[in-house]
C-alpha cells in the first residue's frame, strides 16, 4: 500500500497513488512523506524508477534483514533502522528511510511500533511537515526509538518480579527459563539499537546535505534517547546476570542444606546397624547376648546412642 502526506492550505493532502505523490516531490513546493507499507517488488521497484532510487537500495529493502545503517547516494540518503515490531513486542522489524531534499520515504515489511504514531503528529499538525523533509525523518526516527522504553519497562518488570520472589518463595526451572527468555531478548534489543548510533550521529553531524542545521539539534535527541535504550539495555543484561547467579546460590544453598540433613540422618541410622552388626558376628560368646535380657540390653543402647546422635545433630542444627 502506497500513501503520501504533504502540507498544503494549513492542512494534510493525503495522496494514495503514487503519481500524484511523485508530482509533488517534483513540483518541489513542500516536503512529501510516502508511506510504503508491506510492498511488492513491482511496486518498490515502481517507487524507485519515479524517484531515480538506487536498486542496490531495493535489494536491501527486500532483503529485510539489514543491520541498521546511513549510506549518502548525493541526491538522497539511504537509511535502515530496526524498531520494535508491531506484531511481536520481543523482536524488531527493518524501517527503511530514503530521505531526499523535500521527499521522505519510508519502506516498512511489517508493522513497526511508532511509525503509526508519527503518522498520528503529523496529522494532528500539519505544520511539521512544513518544516522539511529531514524534520518528518526525525519524527519517524524519534517514534521509533521511542518505542523501545515499553518494551525495556515490561522486561524490568518481570527481572523485579523474579527478584522479589528469589528469597520468598521456591523458583523452579521455569522461573531460570524466563530469565534467560528476558536475556535473550535484551541480547536481540542491544543488536538492533546499538549500531544506530553511527546513522543518528552522521544526520546530528549533518553529514548529509539536506539535514539543515536547525533540524539537526532534534536528531542529538533522539541520539540521546538511543544512548537510553542502550544504557538501559546493559543494565538490564546485569540484572539478569545477577539475578540468575542469586537463583544459583539460592539453589546451592538449599541443596547443602537439603544433603546435611541426609548426612544427619544417615549418621544417626548408622549408630543402631552398628549395635546390630555387632551383636549379628558369629561368635559364641558374646557378652549379653544369652542372657534373659540381653535383647532389651541392645535395643537400650541403640535408643540412647540415637537420640544421643539426634539431640547434637538438632543442637548444631543439621536437622
Amino acid at each position: 500500500m502506497i500513501r503520501a502526506f504533504s502540507h498544503g492550505g494549513g492542512k494534510v493532502r493525503e495522496f494514495n497513488a503514487l503519481a500524484p505523490a511523485v508530482g509533488e516531490v517534483k513540483a518541489g513546493r513542500h516536503a512529501v512523506w510516502l508511506e510504503v507499507d508491506n510492498p511488492s517488488k513491482g511496486e518498490l521497484e515502481s517507487v524507485a524508477q519515479a524517484l531515480g532510487l538506487h536498486h542496490l537500495t531495493v535489494e536491501d529493502v527486500l532483503d529485510g534483514n539489514q543491520r541498521p545503517k546511513f549510506e549518502d547516494y548525493g541526491s538522497y540518503a539511504f537509511i535502515i533502522a530496526r524498531g520494535i515490531s508491531g506484531e511481536k513486542a520481543d523482536s524488531t522489524a527493518q524501517l527503511a528511510i530514503y530521505l531526499g531534499k523535500n521527499f521522505v520515504v519510508t519502506v516498512n515489511s511489517e508493522e513497526v511500533k511508532g511509525l503509526s504514531e508519527a503518522v498520528r503528529r503529523v496529522h494532528d499538525n500539519p505544520l511539521l511537515l512544513s518544516h522539511g523533509a529531514d524534520f518528518v525523518a526525525y519524527l519517524v526516527l524519534d517514534a521509533i526509538v521511542d518505542g523501545y522504553f515499553p518494551v525495556l519497562e515490561q522486561l524490568d518488570d518481570e527481572v523485579e518480579k523474579f527478584e522479589d520472589g528469589l528469597f520468598s518463595s521456591p523458583q523452579g526451572i521455569r522461573s531460570l527459563e524466563s530469565l534467560f527468555a528476558v536475556k535473550r531478548k535484551l541480547l536481540y534489543l542491544r543488536k538492533a539499537a546499538w549500531p544506530m548510533r553511527d546513522l543518528l550521529n552522521a544526520l546530528a553531524r549533518r553529514d548529509f546535505k539536506y539535514v539543515s542545521e536547525r533540524n539537526s539539534l532534534y536528531f542529538r535527541d533522539v541520539y540521546d534517547h538511543l544512548l537510553r535504550v542502550s544504557e538501559s539495555t546493559d543494565s538490564l543484561r546485569d540484572l539478569v546476570t545477577s539475578a540468575m547467579e542469586g537463583y544459583l546460590s539460592v539453589v546451592s544453598n538449599n541443596l547443602n542444606a537439603i544433603m546435611k540433613k541426609l548426612t544427619s540422618i544417615t549418621a544417626i541410622l548408622l549408630l543402631p546397624a552398628l549395635i546390630a552388626g555387632i551383636y549379628g558376628m558369629n561368635f559364641p560368646d558374646i557378652p549379653l547376648i544369652h542372657g534373659p535380657n540381653g535383647f532389651y540390653y541392645a535395643m537400650a543402647i541403640m535408643a540412647a546412642l540415637t537420640a544421643g546422635a539426634f539431640l547434637y545433630a538438632k543442637s548444631r542444627d543439621w536437622l
